[in-house]
Formats: C-alpha cells, structure tokens, sequence
C-alpha cells in the first residue's frame, strides 16, 4: 500500500493478508476529474481474481452497514457571573471528546482474531455458525 504524506513525501506500507486498513478523509474535497480522465478510466478493463477452491464457504456475512450516529454530548450552561474570558474556556473545554480506542499489536493472526470477534460482538457481521 502506498500513501502521500504530504509535501512530496511517500510512505510504502508491505504486510501480509489479510490486512484491515483505515482511512481518514475529513478535511479532504474530492477532485473532479477532467472528460480525458474519464474517458481513459472507461477503457481500462476492471480486474478480477478468483478463489482458487470454490468450496470455500465464506465465514462472516455482513448483517448492517450504516454510518456511527453523533452523539453530542451534553454541556452546561456557563455561569454567568464569570467574565467572558472564562465563560468561554468553559464552554470549550466541554466541547473535548476522549475516543476510545485500542491499538492492536503482536502477530497478525490475532489481530485479525480480535477485529472479527469486535464486529461479531457488537453485531456488525453474523457467524454461520448462528445461522
């Protein structure tokens, strides 16, 4: 996999499947491309690779697909008696949100164990075996 880093700068990241990658986009507007470019992309031809055993049976099937809702969190009301400047700083600090998040380390495998048993935990995907 190849990225920008910005300023001409490039990062090559190479790994083993299966991998999971995750990108960012917010700030970034997408490029309209040029009728040339267009054109050019409607004659390439679209590759496709086949499972070598076709009686590979899936393991996951995808149950939901939909965007996080936001959940905004509650701030109260500054008091009134402090001057603006304060009032202000309070306000912005109840704007701060901790994510939670976990970063994965160690061998591949159990990465990609524990990534498949988080969507099967919150309901993402469906094991066979329930079906």
């Amino acid at each position: 996999m190849r990225r920008s880093c910005g300023r001409g700068v490039r990062e090559e990241i190479q790994c083993k499947l299966p991998a999971v990658f995750s990108v960012d986009l917010a700030g970034i507007e997408p490029r309209l491309p040029t009728y040339q470019a267009r054109r050019k992309a409607d004659a390439y031809a679209v590759q496709t690779r086949a499972c070598a055993s076709k009686d590979v049976k899936p393991k996951l099937i995808s149950e939901k697909i939909y965007p996080p809702r936001p959940r905004p969190k509650k701030v109260p009301a500054p008091d009134s008696r402090q001057d603006a400047y304060h009032r202000i700083q309070q306000l912005l600090a109840g704007s701060r949100i901790e994510k939670r998040s976990e970063l994965l380390a160690g061998p591949t495998e159990s990465q990609v164990d524990r990534i498949i048993s988080f969507l099967l935990k919150h309901g993402f995907v469906k094991s066979q075996q329930e079906e």
